[in-house]
């Protein structure tokens, strides 16, 4: 994924996850996870959460075990679902090889 991508990601994103993290400031991240672990090779399902609201908002919380070029870790997505349309409101990334090369 280039730096486009990225900002077409943040743009899609959820009004809550914009007022968290500014543009630049996700880009910055991307890249940067991108230059430590390279790009995914390999994912599996690892788990899956979905929570109804009051509001009428559904989150859905994804996890998978992902194989990088450099390394491997724990992807986790949140999203909130509301009339069918689904906007990242979370992205987490947990991995030995982001704080040991």
């Amino acid at each position: 994924m280039e730096a486009q991508q990225f900002r077409q990601i943040y743009e899609t994103s959820s009004d809550e996850f914009r007022k968290g993290t500014q543009e630049e400031q996700f880009v910055r991240i991307l890249t940067a996870l991108r230059g430590k672990l390279g790009s995914a090779k390999d994912t599996n399902d690892s788990a899956l959460k979905v929570t109804y609201r009051l509001s009428g908002t559904t989150r859905v919380e994804l996890s998978f075990k992902t194989e990088f070029e450099k390394g491997s870790g724990i992807e986790s997505f949140a999203y909130d679902v509301v009339q069918g349309n689904p906007s990242l409101v979370g992205y987490r990334v947990l991995s030995p090889e982001l704080v040991t090369n």
